[in-house]
């Protein structure tokens, strides 16, 4: 695998200090097919893309709580 760096907020960071080693490369998998999917679209196609993706989310009950619980309990 190669090492990329994101930017993310303050808080985020401090949050991802937290996580089990275990979460955290489950979570580095989930980012890695993410970002595939994302990078494979032309820009026109990327928001509306997303805005489906939190809306399936979203309509399968998934949301920042469920989030912070997957990650916190790592």
């Amino acid at each position: 695998m190669e090492r990329i760096v994101l930017e993310v907020r303050e808080n985020t960071a401090k949050k991802w200090q937290h996580v089990a080693p275990k979460a955290k490369q489950r979570i580095y998998e989930e980012v890695d097919r993410f970002l595939n999917v994302i990078l494979e679209k032309q820009p026109d196609d990327l928001w509306p893309f997303l805005e489906k993706l939190r809306a399936d989310a979203d309509r399968k009950g998934f949301n920042d709580a469920i989030l912070d619980e997957i990650v916190n309990d790592g």
